[in-house]
């Protein structure tokens, strides 16, 4: 017998333990790397339900596991084999198939909801890791213009939901049946979330806020009876800005949509906001252009060098003081500036068809950012969407955008009229999103949603954005980032959004899925 075969069971052996080490210390993964196998250096493949929260784990802490899952959803083993540049963080995450909700980061978290039947919401790590249930409670409003009207007994433990019975505890206070508006802003230094309902068959007079961020919100309300109207039906935009807080509503009466400004914060249990002192209707309906269609409200409010800019359908409109009022008694405070451009005036806006529930798809202006001192807008019209940016030095002010100061940015074609890469499949801008090195866009599509971002400091053509790895976004073979859908195309929409700099880290989160099915929630690192 030889030398060498009396060798071979302790290599054996030794091969035997190091695969077991290898399983034991990183699973098996690693082993499939040993052997040649797809898995890449960076990258972790967890199983793809990791994370789906089902109705086991809704009412519980919902802790989830501690591994970000990277590329799960990318598709081929090829994709799922090399880094990519997002992470499923949750699918399903209330565990009863919520199909939408909205995200933004409180207090260290990042909150979603409300839940489909508005009485939740999730606060999450900014990994996805760990996942609590929050229950919402609301207190009655005892008295003035808008009075609660629902029956039950307080505090009421939802904000209502499409189709819940009057005066039950399904419905909201103010028997709100719709979920409406769920966000956050910044006033005076801390971080408030604001919720409303949809009143789809009578007035909606509330708002409702809260700074807390534990297992409880307990919102405070807003009576705006006095600053509304009869047919107001929801919340559709909120932004501060100089300590104070300005709301859109939805209406569908002569004096539609409205805009009001409230300057006092509510202490608990609320308050009924006094016109003149606490809130002032700026009088929307007296500004030319925003009347667009028989159900309108206010699509997106923002501010650009210290000014406020509002827009819809119909009109674009700045203010131009810092502290504007009411169009009527003060018509100096603002100004018209929707763009004058031939490119914006050849095509008509979507139109405003829903009373609850409105998703970026549902607006002819889904949002406007600042990116590189300029000011971007996303626009849906009936035939495609566009992107349009303000350079403010063009005409008029320096520092305002005026209607001269407009321009279609990333052009199909070079000189086409929609801003959607050359590929006709992009129905309608859903996503406009600014963080510390990218401005993003994205869209919804039945091949699924579809994403871009640029890092030039002042992009303007096509070729300016950047799709899946790298790629130039106007080149034909350029796919989007992450590909159609994050590699699902059934997740044909994004639903909303949010960027964050929890963590230290810039990056922006998306709610998708096809509004049907369960959302999943994704980060994209930045």
């Amino acid at each position: 017998m030889s030398r060498r075969a009396i060798a071979a069971p302790p290599l054996l052996l030794l091969l035997l333990l190091l695969v077991l080490l290898l399983a034991l210390t990183g699973g098996c993964d690693r082993v499939a790397s040993f052997f040649g196998g797809p898995a890449a250096e960076g990258t972790v493949r967890v199983d793809a339900d990791a994370r789906d929260d089902g109705a086991a784990d809704a009412a519980d802490g919902d802790i989830g596991p501690s591994i970000p899952e990277l590329g799960v959803d990318a598709g081929s083993d090829a994709d799922m084999a090399r880094p990519q540049p997002f992470e499923l963080l949750r699918r399903n995450p209330f565990g009863d198939g919520t199909a939408f909700a909205y995200i933004f980061p409180h207090g260290g978290w990042l909150f979603l909801g409300p839940s489909q039947d508005g009485a939740t919401a999730r606060s999450m790590s900014t990994d996805g890791a760990i996942l609590n249930t929050v229950k919402l409670t609301f207190v009655r409003d005892p008295g003035g213009g808008g009075q609660s009207s629902n029956k039950a007994q307080s505090p009421y433990p939802s904000i209502g939901s499409a189709g819940c019975a009057k005066d039950t505890i399904a419905c909201g206070p103010n028997n709100e049946n719709g979920r409406g508006l769920f966000s956050q802003i910044t006033v005076k230094g801390s971080s408030w979330i604001v919720i409303a309902g949809a009143a789809v068959d009578h007035a909606l007079q509330h708002i409702y806020m809260t700074t807390d961020t534990g297992s409880t919100l307990t919102f405070r309300f807003v009576d705006l009876a006095a600053a509304l109207g009869s047919q107001t039906r929801t919340l559709s935009a909120i932004h501060s800005f100089a300590d104070r807080i300005y709301a859109g509503f939805v209406d569908e009466s002569g004096k539609r949509p409205y805009l009001v400004a409230q300057s006092t914060l509510p202490n608990l249990p609320g308050i009924d906001a006094v016109p003149g002192s606490d809130v002032e209707d700026l009088v929307a309906t007296s500004m030319v252009g925003l009347q667009a269609g028989s159900l309108t409200g206010i699509d997106a409010i923002t501010d650009f060098n210290d000014r406020l800019y509002i827009a819809n359908g119909g009109a674009w409109w700045r203010a131009n003081v810092v502290a504007p009022s009411n169009i009527e008694t003060a018509p100096s405070h603002w100004t018209q500036v929707t763009p004058s451009s031939g490119n914006y005036s050849v095509l008509s806006s979507v139109g405003a068809n829903k009373r609850s529930e409105l998703t970026p798809a549902d607006r002819a202006v889904p949002a406007m950012v600042t990116w590189g001192g300029r000011l971007y807008a996303a626009r849906n019209t009936t035939s495609g969407p566009q992107l349009w940016v303000c350079d403010p030095a063009l005409s008029g002010s320096s520092t305002d955008c005026d209607f001269g100061d407009w321009r279609l940015a990333a052009r199909d074609g070079g000189n086409g009229l929609y801003s959607r890469f050359d590929n006709t499949a992009l129905a309608r801008v859903t996503l406009l999103a600014a963080t510390k090195s990218h401005l993003y866009v994205g869209f919804d599509s039945l091949n699924g949603f579809a994403l871009y971002r640029t890092s030039v400091a002042l992009p303007a053509a096509a070729s300016d954005f950047r799709g899946d790895l790298d790629c130039v976004a106007s080149d034909t073979n350029c796919e989007p980032l992450g590909k159609h859908g994050f590699g699902k195309p059934d997740q044909s929409r994004i639903l909303s959004s949010t960027t964050s700099t929890l963590g230290g880290g810039s990056a922006l989160y998306l709610v998708v899925g096809d509004g049907t099915a369960p959302l999943a929630v994704y980060r994209v690192a930045d």
